[in-house]
C-alpha cells in the first residue's frame, strides 16, 4: 500500500531530441549517447554561456534520478546548473550552480543526483556557465530515471514464503 519505484535505469537517449543555444562544431548529437570515449561532440562557444536541451517527448516524461556526463579535461565546463520542465516550456532550477569536479579524461561525473526524485519531467537543459577554454567537448552524456511511479493497492502475505518449494 505505497509506491513502487524503480530507481536508476539507465535511459536510452536520441540524438534528434537534443537542442543547443549554439551551433555543433564537430561530431554529432547522437555520439554522446551511443559512442565510446573515442569519438565526442565539440561547440566553439568562445566563452560563453550555452545550453543543452533534452526534450523526452509529452508522452514520455521521465523521473530523472542522475545526469552524468564524461568531457575533455582541457574543453571541458567547469560551472553549470541544470533546470527541468514539466511541459517543455516552463523551467525551474534543479541544481544549484554547480562547478565541476573533473574526475579524468574517459571518465563519467556527475552532474545531478536525486535518487528519490518522483517529479515526471518532459525535458531538462544543462546551463554552461564557465569553462577551461572556449570550446567545450562532451565525449558522453547518460541520464538515469524512475522507471514506475504508481500507487498499488496490495498487500503480501508473508505466509506464502513458508509454502514448500519457495
Amino acid at each position: 500500500m505505497g509506491k513502487i519505484i524503480l530507481n536508476n535505469k539507465q535511459l536510452s537517449l536520441d540524438g534528434s531530441n537534443v537542442t543547443t543555444s549554439i551551433g555543433l562544431l564537430e561530431g554529432s548529437f547522437a555520439i554522446m549517447f551511443t559512442a565510446g570515449f573515442s569519438s565526442y561532440a565539440r561547440w566553439d562557444n568562445s566563452g560563453a554561456d550555452w545550453n543543452l536541451i533534452y526534450n523526452f517527448g509529452a508522452h514520455n516524461k521521465q523521473a530523472i534520478t542522475k545526469i552524468e556526463a564524461a568531457f575533455i579535461e582541457s574543453q571541458m565546463p567547469t560551472g553549470f546548473n541544470i533546470e527541468a520542465s514539466i511541459d517543455g516550456t516552463t523551467y525551474v532550477n534543479i541544481t544549484d550552480n554547480v562547478t565541476i569536479s573533473f574526475p579524468g579524461d574517459d571518465t563519467f561525473g556527475t552532474l545531478y543526483e536525486n535518487s528519490s526524485n518522483t517529479t515526471f519531467y518532459q525535458s531538462f537543459r544543462i546551463n554552461f556557465t564557465d569553462f577551461a577554454d572556449s570550446s567545450t567537448i562532451i565525449e558522453r552524456l547518460n541520464v538515469f530515471a524512475n522507471i514506475d511511479k504508481h500507487d498499488y493497492n496490495v498487500e503480501f502475505d508473508d505466509a506464502l514464503l513458508d509454502l514448500e518449494g519457495w
